[in-house]
């Protein structure tokens, strides 16, 4: 049996990772909102277990059978690439090989009220958001 999927306003908007190093990250929004996730797996894995987690039906690519496609019905990937965090520190950079993307500045900008205060300085390509 599958887990009950988790109510969305209970899903933190950033979830970054819980140990310092790099790790992969992906963007998207659902319902229109904006969410970041990392993870240490795989592009795919890590956007599929996010949208399961959530109970949101998603379709897989025709090119390869274990890609989630980039939009769903209620769901859009806007960026993806690698994160290294630190304790005062994110810096976003890197692509998706899989997908084709690179981390969306103005995303992460969206998102910057939702991130631990403890993160002093977040970066985006090289640039400080």
């Amino acid at each position: 049996m599958a887990e009950k999927p988790v109510e969305r306003d209970k899903v933190p908007r950033v979830q970054l990772p819980e140990f310092e190093g790099t790790n992969r990250f992906v963007q998207l929004r659902i319902g229109g909102e904006p969410y970041l996730v990392c993870g240490g797996r795989f592009h795919k894995i890590i956007l599929a277990d996010t949208l399961e987690k959530m109970g949101i039906n998603f379709d897989h690519s025709r090119e390869d059978s274990t890609l989630p496609k980039r939009r769903g019905d209620d769901y859009e990937v806007m960026g993806m690439g690698m994160v290294v965090k630190n304790s005062e520190r994110v810096a976003f950079f890197g692509s998706s090989i899989d997908y084709g993307l690179e981390p969306n500045a103005e995303e992460i900008g969206l998102l910057k009220p939702y991130f631990p205060k403890e993160i002093e300085k977040i970066e985006c390509g090289g640039r400080v958001i």
